[in-house]
Formats: C-alpha cells, sequence, structure tokens
C-alpha cells in the first residue's frame, strides 16, 4: 500500500510534543515536532527519541523510543478499561500515512474467537505508531509493527473513526501459538530490553483459561 498523507483520522486531536532523533553516517538530527495524537485513550505513547539502524532486509530502520502514559497492572486492570478484547489474526496493512511527521499504520485483523465486544469471524482495524516502506522501517522499540499471519490476544479501546488502539502499547497484546499465550516481553528479546517493567506479565498461560478470566472481568 502507499503511503497516504492526507486528512487525517478523527483521533488525531491531542497536541504532544514528539522529539525524534536519528543517527547517521556519525551525525545526530534533532527535530521537535508538535503534533495532535489521541491515540490518549489510556495507551498513548510520548516518542522521546528515535534511532536510525541498519535493517537486515537493507532497509532502515528507526527505533522510536517511547514514553507509555499509563502501565496496567494486570490482566483484570486491562481488561475493564478495553471496548474490545479478541483473539485475532493479522490478514494485513490497510493503509500508511504521516500525520505531522509522526508514522502510522492501519492493520486488519481477522477475529478469531470474540471474547468481549466483538464478533467471531468478524473484522477489526488496529492502529499503530509506525510504517514499514521499500526504503525504511520504522517503530516503537518496544511496540513492533504487527506482520501477517501472526496471532495475538488484543485489548482494545475504539477510536473516533472506526479503528482501535491497542491499549498499554505492547501490554495489550499478547502473542497466540499453539493455544498458549505469551507477552511480548517474554517472547521478543528487544521488547524486554526496552521495557522492563511492564505490569502485565502472561507466560506460557494456556489461552482458553485467560480469555475465560477476561470475559470474567470485562462488561
Amino acid at each position: 500500500m502507499g503511503i497516504d498523507d492526507t486528512t487525517p483520522p478523527l483521533h488525531l486531536r491531542h497536541r504532544q510534543a514528539i522529539v525524534l532523533m536519528s543517527e547517521s553516517y556519525g551525525r545526530i538530527m534533532k527535530r521537535i515536532i508538535a503534533t495532535s495524537i489521541a491515540i490518549i485513550l489510556l495507551g498513548t505513547a510520548a516518542v522521546a527519541g528515535g534511532l536510525l539502524v541498519p535493517g537486515n532486509t537493507g532497509r532502515e530502520t528507526q527505533y522510536l523510543q517511547v514514553s507509555w502514559a499509563y502501565n496496567y497492572q494486570d490482566i483484570a486492570e486491562i481488561s475493564r478499561a478495553s471496548d474490545v478484547v479478541a483473539l485475532v489474526k493479522v490478514d494485513g496493512l490497510g493503509r500508511s500515512y504521516e500525520y505531522e511527521g509522526v508514522p502510522f499504520s492501519e492493520f486488519k485483523v481477522t477475529v478469531l474467537e470474540g471474547v468481549y465486544g466483538s464478533r467471531t469471524g468478524g473484522s477489526l482495524t488496529i492502529l499503530m505508531t509506525g510504517m514499514e516502506t521499500n526504503t525504511r522501517v520504522v517503530e516503537v522499540i518496544d511496540d513492533p509493527l504487527m506482520q501477517v499471519g501472526e496471532e495475538f490476544l488484543v485489548f482494545c479501546k475504539a477510536n473516533t473513526d472506526g479503528t482501535y488502539q491497542i491499549l498499554g502499547g505492547p501490554e495489550g497484546r499478547l502473542v497466540y501459538a499453539s493455544g498458549k499465550l505469551n507477552s511480548l516481553a517474554v517472547v521478543n528479546e528487544r521488547v524486554r530490553q526496552a521495557n522492563p517493567d511492564a505490569g502485565i506479565r502472561v507466560e506460557n498461560a494456556d489461552a482458553e483459561a485467560v480469555m475465560q478470566e477476561v470475559r470474567s472481568y470485562a462488561g
């Protein structure tokens, strides 16, 4: 999909200062951008800096350092804060765009099992900070962009334009595989190092048991 830099979605409203720092050929460039991000649904990230490094695929990779507005302490708290909790599979990228210099991507996902606020077999559009192009990858260092075929249990808040934002960044996305759930910080070393103080930590948990627990909290 091409980059769309036209009209921003309705949830991009609240002003935040964003500092992007890129290292290229030995020199640092800094840029302060005032942007409207109302991904503030208790899971907003304020970008504090980024590092431009060579990517393994020949593309440059820019990691954005963030400070999450809120850290959820456990499954009960994030469940009660969510509009939608669902086991999903990533189908692909809907669109990517930049708004006042900040990259965003919308991912299309299929609901494999609706836990709360969603229908099994339905679809959702999940908004993330970051973007992939033919020449570069920009993503939050502890909240990597989703990839086609991956499966997650996601805890989401609805945006005003019909998309959804995962609450708490990496905390609100549990990796699903072979009937088990794990926090991103458990299975991804980069996430673990970047966010060692995450409040929610799920390790090799039975997926059905966790989803049943969520149902007891949500609503």
